[in-house]
């Protein structure tokens, strides 16, 4: 009885609600087991494009479901994760970019002209993800698209990124500094540390 009722806690659990958002006029809402899906297919896809151990993965954007959902699949992976601070102009952003190695960039749509128009400087980034674009070109990608090929790997029995157990004293996430007295500097942050900020600020 007592295992009974613990797998239909769980599975109860699967289908609560983790995140309702507005999404124009709609209202969306995701539970755990979608949420945990969708970083399952995110992770892979960009895995199976051979980001890996140790490479840069950059955000920017304002908080969406979509920003969660990569933070999470690369704290879950062996890659590094870069938040940028979305108000800095587009030199800043483009010399964080270059600073810590990014390879893949994933942005909001309101940053892809100016992304597009100064792609020059972005010497590093293999490949551009628009966080709200339905197609991609091959160069820009689509986040929709990248999840849905995650998700065809999943279904295929792609299992190298579900297969990774990150290192919690490894580099896991850069963030850098406001540069309010000079040139930003990066952070360097375990998954050990972002861990405890994180248990730490429950506690407040």
């Amino acid at each position: 009885v007592v295992i009974e009722d613990s797998i239909k806690q769980q599975n109860e659990f699967r289908q609560s609600i983790a995140f309702r958002y507005r999404k124009g006029a709609e209202i969306v809402e995701v539970s755990y087991e979608q949420f945990y899906l969708d970083t399952k297919h995110v992770g892979s896809a960009f895995t199976e494009m051979g980001f890996k151990k140790g490479n840069k993965i950059a955000m920017i954007g304002p908080n969406s479901y979509e920003w969660i959902t990569v933070f999470v699949s690369v704290l879950n992976s062996e890659a590094v994760f870069v938040p940028i601070d979305k108000e800095l102009p587009i030199e800043e952003i483009a010399y964080i970019i270059n600073d810590s190695d990014t390879d893949v960039f994933f942005y909001a749509s309101v940053y892809d002209e100016k992304i597009k128009a100064n792609k020059e400087l972005f010497k590093n980034v293999k490949y551009f993800v628009n966080l709200d674009a339905k197609e991609d070109d091959g160069e820009f990608l689509s986040y929709k698209k990248l999840k849905e090929k995650g998700k065809v790997l999943i279904d295929n029995g792609y299992t190298e990124y579900t297969d990774m157990t990150p290192v919690e004293e490894e580099l896991k996430m850069i963030v850098y500094t406001s540069g309010t007295t000079g040139t930003s500097k990066g952070v360097m942050l375990s998954l050990s540390n972002v861990m405890s900020a994180q248990n730490y600020g429950l506690r407040v």
